[in-house]
């Protein structure tokens, strides 16, 4: 393995740690803003680790000059927007059957 080889390495084992482990901060800090259903633990766990894998892999490839990985990371992050509209939506829905809805923040 050559230094850079072992470089990257780290670098995309470390970011998705610290991703990750952000995610999961970020989600007991703020628990008001995410349901407390399981299944909403599990989506933003879900999101943040992979979230957290195209921001690690972002690295080696900006500095590689691979500007099609970087493209490709971009399309991953129009993705993301779109599952949290949907989850939006998902969410309004199951305001209904809420017994103290939630304000309009």
């Amino acid at each position: 393995m050559s230094i850079n080889h072992e470089l990257y390495i780290n670098i995309v084992v470390c970011g998705i740690a610290l991703g990750t482990l952000a995610r999961f901060i970020y989600l007991r800090v703020d628990y008001r803003q995410y349901p407390t259903y399981p299944q909403g633990y599990m989506t933003h766990l879900t999101l943040g680790i992979i979230s957290a894998a195209l921001g690690a892999f972002s690295v080696p490839a900006l500095i590689e000059k691979q500007y099609t990985a970087v493209t490709f990371l971009a399309l991953a992050a129009q993705q993301f927007k779109e599952v949290r509209e949907i989850e939006r939506a998902s969410l309004e829905k199951m305001e209904a059957t809420e017994l103290v809805p939630r304000g309009a923040a």
